[in-house]
């Protein structure tokens, strides 16, 4: 997909150079810039998933803060009896 946009961009590059193509380069250049970010969809992870892997990620972090929680609401029951 990458090598197919960077051929259309460079066709239209060309195609620019000359006036009377001039419409005909821009719009396959337009079309050159979509295929590239199509490509870079498809290549970077979505955003459920990254979403996901921060959960999982979050969640040993997570369990470390209850339990100091439920150490420092031990300790200020211990204190305040």
């Amino acid at each position: 997909m990458w090598l197919l946009a960077t051929l259309l961009l460079i066709v239209a590059v060309i195609l620019s150079a000359t006036v009377v193509l001039l419409p005909v380069g821009l719009l396959l250049g337009l079309l050159a810039l979509r295929l590239y970010r199509r490509g870079l969809g498809l290549i970077l992870p979505r955003k459920r998933d990254l979403q996901r892997a921060m959960r999982k990620a979050a969640a040993p972090a997570r369990k470390e803060v209850r339990a100091s929680r439920k150490k420092s609401r031990k300790l200020l029951r211990r204190f305040t009896r």
